[in-house]
């Protein structure tokens, strides 16, 4: 007081809202002075004015900052929205449009003006919008999480999309209201239709083939097949189930050991196709061997096959020729072994030279070593018989005429053998030699005697 040389004093604190001291105001007299009643309702009154403006204008203050939060971060979801490409929709308990945050409001129903503040059939129609009305109203209720999958048209046509309903938290426990992100999936289902197109095209191909067709489910070793699967093995298509375990079971003992080892590797990435001949049992109990390809179509996020999409075929009557062949191979083999006779082939195109196992044992030579042309059978033959065979060959050639000359090998051990060849040489349309063929026949035992015979005369 005496600092500000006041010798009379008359104060009162000004109180907000909730009781709080937020001022003190007072008069001061210079002078002895004794303050009237009137004095002191006049202070209060001007010290409660101030009081109020105090708190008004902190809680302006207050306003503006949490205004300005609510503006940042609404500015922030819109730009993560609008980077996301995504929906989102505010909705009351009763399904009334709150507020709309989209990336694109070209996947709008409506614009954003004709939407809030109306209810989802409003916006929707009654009943395009009755099931979403229904699902925000459960979510609100019991606040359980929903997700649906809808197409729309929108003003950029007709769309797909997925949609999550779920509860906002609510602190006082009072009105419910849900959110809804929504998210174009177009060109998920764009592309989804396109691969179950082109698997439709597949199986009505392969089914006009003739071929049984498997749709592998990976994990759980079950299939789907087709009507031709099932009667190939002599089964009714109506009745018939296929998993691995009953595949595998069909198998004949002496291949189920290639054949897995060829599906695992194929499974885990180590061979890049899989491709394998096997025999199955017919529900007859006779065996028929099958041509088995397959492909994954599908795999996980983390690259782990989930379906393999394939064709048995029908090999049977190949398969009986090929033993067919690999008998009648088999017994010329044997004959050419009995009359020391074997047959060779020389392509004049590419210089490869095939030789029968008989000629590689007349030869005594290791047909992993031999070098297969001609001027390696030269190499073959004595020194001294190399010219005139080769004149022998050239004539033929030359002359279009068939050949037959004796010649003689030198064995590694200096042994020398006898051999009466034969051949004839092919051309083509230009009347270009383009193939020799012959026999060669082991004719040692022979000429030895005619020479022992020839030496007594």
């Amino acid at each position: 007081m005496k600092d500000h040389q006041a010798y009379a004093y008359c104060g009162f604190p000004a109180l907000d809202s909730q009781g709080h001291v937020v001022a003190v105001t007072c008069l001061l007299d210079d002078k002895p002075h004794a303050f009237t009643e009137e004095d002191q309702v006049l202070l209060r009154v001007f010290g409660q004015r101030i009081a109020v403006e105090i708190e008004r204008s902190r809680h302006l203050a207050e306003r503006k900052q949490v205004k300005e939060q609510l503006w940042k971060q609404e500015s922030q979801l819109q730009a993560l929205i609008t980077s996301l490409d995504d929906v989102v929709f505010e909705f009351d308990e009763h399904g009334t449009y709150l507020n709309v945050w989209a990336g694109n409001e070209k996947l709008l129903f409506k614009p954003k003006s004709e939407i809030l503040g109306r209810t989802i059939e409003e916006v929707l129609g009654r009943e395009l919008g009755r099931p979403f009305m229904e699902m925000v109203v459960r979510v609100a209720a019991d606040g359980k999480m929903e997700d649906v999958e809808y197409s729309l048209e929108v003003s950029s046509g007709r769309r797909w999309f997925v949609a999550r309903a779920s509860r906002i938290a609510q602190e006082d426990h009072g009105s419910k209201t849900v959110s809804m992100v929504v998210r174009d999936i177009t060109d998920r289902k764009v592309a989804e239709e396109e691969l179950r197109m082109s698997e439709e095209r597949l199986w009505l191909a392969l089914t006009a083939a003739n071929q049984g067709i498997y749709d592998l489910d990976l994990r759980t070793g079950h299939a789907q097949v087709s009507d031709e699967y099932a009667t190939m093995l002599g089964y009714d298509p109506s009745i018939f189930k296929e998993t691995n375990a009953q595949w595998a079971e069909r198998m004949h003992p002496d291949d189920r050991e290639k054949v897995y080892g060829v599906y695992e590797a194929y499974i885990r990435g180590k061979i890049p196709a899989y491709e394998v001949e096997f025999r199955q049992r017919m529900k007859s109990g006779e065996w028929k061997w099958v041509l088995s390809i397959g492909s994954i179509v599908e795999r996980d996020g983390e690259g782990r096959p989930l379906r393999m999409l394939g064709t048995h075929t029908d090999i049977s009557e190949r398969k009986e020729r090929e033993m067919a062949l690999r008998a009648v191979d088999a017994r010329l083999q044997e004959a050419q072994a009995m009359a020391k006779l074997g047959n060779w082939e020389l392509d004049l195109v590419t210089n490869r030279l095939f030789w029968s196992n008989e000629i590689f044992r007349i030869f005594e030579i290791d047909q992993a070593k031999f070098a297969a042309s001609y001027e390696g059978f030269l190499n073959a033959i004595h020194p001294d018989d190399r010219v005139r065979l080769n004149e022998a060959y050239t004539q033929s050639v030359q002359s279009r005429t068939p050949y037959m000359i004796v010649h003689r090998l030198l064995m590694q051990d200096g042994r020398v053998k006898h051999v009466m060849e034969r051949g004839e040489t092919f051309y083509d349309e230009q009347g270009q030699p383009c193939r020799s063929a012959g026999t060669v026949q082991d004719i040692t035992v022979q000429r030895m005697a005619e020479l022992q015979t020839e030496q007594a005369l």
